[in-house]
């Protein structure tokens, strides 16, 4: 008896040694993730504009901003990747890194993204920059911009979250925190006119740096079927059976070596392909090329910006999506989804253009008839619904729009006419 009561009190100490542990790592710059505070020089002027953005697409899209800026006389910080690292004065965290995806979230990652929203409080206070821009990535963001709306810091919103797809209640907290919403949709501009929300339509970023069509392919060579498995690692492990599925599937349909595959995106995992290499024609390094240099006769996607870039590439596409039991569970049980498609390009067209193959539907074998069809199959009728989907995603010239806006605000410039308050 009294063996087991000092066997318990080792077991609370030890518990308790654990959390002062966890909470000490959570102020210690060498857990997680790093902390950057680079000071500007003492005789540096110009206004802060600090720039967040969580994920790969997002962080592609603040950085096109976030140089403009700069060359408009602002000082920009930011908490990203290595390309707003690059292009900041002041770098307060990465969050591109943690993978924050989904409602599944390590405790490494939460513990890590709690690190940099730390840090980020600590430059508001310290740096006071003159605005925030947020990009996408709302469940950080939002707590982003309201630690900036509580420091009387003006707050713009760029790639807002989808609440016309998803949770419009968000949309309250959005409206209590900022001073103006930068839209790239149609629907987003209406919804916020009608919540009486300042914004301004600028247009999809994407316009600015996808070609409208793709190179031929040199005379002789097989159709090529490019695999788009989306850029975040534990999404790919995800998908790479499925893809495996689809390319054995394709060479029974058409032929053994009668079509060629290229992978796009995310290369740490190319070993987990490379065991197809001796069936199919596989490229592994495809992204080094670009996808329109390579000229991909058809696609196999999944659905987010690159299944957008795809349409706008007029490159005919099957979209598909694979999460974890448990991110299902609660799509379908605890949010309600108001679209009918997942894809962009179907959303804007109200229509089919990119076949979907979602879940337990994303099977290789279906996925492959679809994708032989692109290839072999009547051509489909689809040039002007692929130019329907650019036309709904102007203006095009959607990073300039941004800057500009806020280099005027924050210079005191007049405003271009452009802003709807």
């Amino acid at each position: 008896m009294r063996s087991a009561r000092k066997k318990a009190r080792r077991n609370r100490r030890a518990r308790t040694r654990r959390a002062g542990t966890c909470w000490r790592n959570l102020q210690d710059n060498s857990f997680a993730v790093k902390i950057i505070m680079t000071p500007l020089a003492a005789d540096d002027s110009r206004p802060i504009i600090f720039i967040c953005a969580g994920d790969p697409s997002a962080e592609n899209h603040a950085a096109g901003v976030a140089s403009l800026l700069k060359e408009g006389g602002l000082a920009v910080s930011s908490a990203g990747g290595e390309k707003l690292k690059n292009l900041s004065d002041i770098f307060v965290g990465d969050t591109i890194s943690l993978e924050t995806f989904g409602f599944a979230v390590s405790p490494r990652a939460a513990l890590g993204i709690l690190k940099v929203y730390r840090a980020v409080e600590r430059h508001l206070d310290e740096r006071r920059p003159s605005a925030v821009l947020l990009v996408d990535f709302f469940g950080f963001n939002a707590k982003v911009g309201a630690a900036a709306a509580r420091r009387g810091i003006p707050v713009y919103y760029y790639i807002p979250p989808q609440i016309w797809a998803t949770r419009y209640g968000r949309i309250k907290a959005i409206k209590s925190f900022v001073k103006k919403v930068f839209t790239t949709l149609p629907f987003e501009s209406e919804i916020y006119a009608r919540e009486g929300i300042p914004f301004e339509q600028v247009g999809h970023p994407l316009l600015e740096t996808t070609p409208s069509g793709v190179e031929s392919r040199r005379a002789g060579l097989p159709p090529l079927v490019g695999f788009f498995p989306g850029s975040r690692t534990h999404i790919v492990r995800r998908h790479v059976d499925i893809i495996n599925a689809v390319a054995a599937n394709l060479n029974d349909i058409r032929g053994a070596g009668k079509t060629e595959f290229a992978l796009f995106g995310l290369s740490a995992l190319k070993d987990s392909y490379r065991r197809l290499a001796s069936g199919i024609n596989l490229i592994l390094d495809a992204g080094s090329r670009g996808v329109a240099a390579a000229g991909p006769s058809a696609a196999v996607s999944v659905s987010g910006t690159i299944a957008t870039e795809l349409a706008l590439m007029k490159i005919p596409t099957a979209i598909f999506y694979n999460v974890s039991a448990l991110n299902a569970f609660i799509l379908r049980s605890m949010i309600k989804i108001r679209t009918k498609y997942v894809s962009l390009p179907n959303i804007l067209l109200d229509e089919e253009l990119q076949p979907e193959f979602l879940q337990e539907k994303a099977l290789g074998g279906d996925i492959a008839v679809r994708v032989a069809g692109f290839i072999d199959g009547e051509p489909r009728d689809t040039a002007e619904s692929f130019a329907r989907v650019r036309r709904l995603l102007e203006p095009a010239d959607a990073s300039g729009r941004v800057a500009s806006s806020i280099i005027n605000d924050i210079l005191g410039a007049s405003s271009d006419g452009r802003s709807n308050q």
